[in-house]
């Protein structure tokens, strides 16, 4: 009788260890596991010591270019235990100008989560044995394309700031005046010297095509 009763007793302890170490762990150690992280596709991996999958944890905003934070998730932890090597991960920061950015909502590409796609700030920074590949080279393209449209965005906003500034006062609408004022000048005389090399090549109204027939 005493067995039995020392059996059920140690039974009853054994299910409320495992009942409180359940609870406890869902509570401090497990509850991370149920946020819904943002997810990073990183491109760049040079700068990220390989890593190119992970969760969204940190942004760090910056004048420039914004700090990515992310917890890698592509993590060979087998291999990494059979080498004898840290199975701590550290978070991974990716600094990166907005058009390196790409932001996928929920529903767009995945259906409950949202994701952010870093691409390197040039097509020679893609890493180089993804650009032997064919889905490489289409994104060496697309990176280039998203560089060229962010340097002539700049480029007219420049212009306009010039411009701003000039109109300001009366002194800039001045210096505004002169600056058209010049580039009229610069204009007018283009156009008159192609004109005048258009007039001593063949097929122009007054050139002389033949030493027979005067030009006019």
């Amino acid at each position: 009788m005493i067995s039995l009763y020392l059996i059920i007793v140690g039974a009853v302890l054994l299910i409320s260890i495992i009942v409180t170490a359940t609870i406890l762990f869902n509570k401090y150690l497990g509850k991370e596991e149920y946020k819904d992280y943002t997810l990073i596709e990183n491109l760049w991996s040079q700068v990220t010591n390989g890593f190119s999958e992970g969760d969204l944890v940190g942004f760090i905003p910056g004048s420039c270019r914004n700090g990515y934070i992310f917890r890698p998730t592509d993590v060979d932890y087998l291999r990494r235990s059979k080498e004898d090597k840290t199975l701590k991960i550290e978070n991974q920061i990716v600094w990166a100008y907005s058009y390196q950015i790409e932001e996928l909502p929920a529903t767009t590409l995945s259906g409950e989560r949202n994701k952010i796609k870093i691409y390197p700030p040039t097509p020679e920074d893609l890493p180089y044995k993804v650009q032997q590949t064919a889905i490489g080279k289409a994104l060496m393209e697309v990176i280039a394309n998203r560089k060229a449209t962010k340097t002539a965005v700049e480029v007219i906003r420049s212009e306009r700031n010039v411009e701003d500034i000039m109109l300001k006062d009366t002194v800039g609408k001045d210096l505004f005046r002169e600056r058209l004022k010049e580039s009229d000048i610069i204009w007018s005389d283009t156009v008159k010297k192609a004109m005048d090399e258009s007039k001593t090549k063949p097929g122009y109204v007054g050139y002389n095509n033949d030493s027979n027939y005067p030009s006019r």
